[in-house]
């Protein structure tokens, strides 16, 4: 029987990690630190984080390009 965990993160958590800003930003990536992965995305995640990540509205000053969206959805992975 596997031991390993896999660890489907809601959205939110991965907003947290990925904006230093955040008000649970250190929470999320403190956890995300002391857990031991594999830490995945499904499609839905995927998409909801790059849109989120990508709009100004949600994410004022910590806002990201599209490019630069990828760039972290492909560390996180």
């Amino acid at each position: 029987m596997p031991t390993s965990k896999n660890y489907l993160l809601d959205v939110n958590c991965w907003l947290a990690a990925a904006a230093q800003r955040h008000c649970h930003h250190s929470r999320a990536k403190g956890w995300l630190d002391a857990t031991s992965g594999p830490f995945v995305f499904c499609r839905i995640t995927q998409m909801a984080f790059l849109r989120l990540v990508t709009n100004p509205k949600i994410m004022g000053a910590d806002v990201l390009t599209a490019q630069r969206a990828w760039e972290v959805y492909r560390k996180f992975q």
